[in-house]
C-alpha cells in the first residue's frame, strides 16, 4: 500500500463487547484508514471503546438511546462506530440519532 492509498473495511460485529481483542488484531494487521461497525450494540451507558490500536484513530459513534416504548427502536440492537486514522483528520459534521 502507498503513502496515497485508502484501506475502507466495514463488519456487521453483531456485538463487538466480547469481539475487541479480534477486533484489535484485526486493526493491527489490516491497518485500514477507516473501519466501519455495524451492529455494535452498545449500551448507552457503556464505556468508551477501548483497544490498544483503537489509539490510532479518531472514533464516532453512535448507540441507540430509545426503547421502543420511547418511540425509539430499542436499546439491545443496532450501533455504529466509525474510525478515520488521525492523519486524515476526521471531523464530525453532525452526529445522528436513532433515526439516521
Amino acid at each position: 500500500m502507498s503513502g496515497n492509498d485508502v484501506n475502507i473495511i466495514g463488519i456487521n460485529v453483531a456485538g463487538i463487547a466480547s469481539k475487541m481483542h479480534a477486533f484489535d488484531k484485526v486493526l493491527f494487521d489490516i491497518h485500514p484508514s477507516v473501519f466501519i461497525l455495524q451492529e455494535t450494540k452498545r449500551k448507552t451507558y457503556a464505556p468508551k471503546m477501548s483497544a490498544k490500536n483503537l489509539l490510532n484513530y479518531q472514533v464516532f459513534e453512535l448507540r441507540r438511546e430509545k426503547a421502543r416504548e420511547e418511540g425509539g427502536k430499542g436499546l439491545n440492537g443496532g450501533g455504529l462506530a466509525v474510525g478515520a486514522l488521525h492523519d486524515l483528520k476526521p471531523v464530525l459534521v453532525r452526529q445522528g440519532d436513532d433515526n439516521v
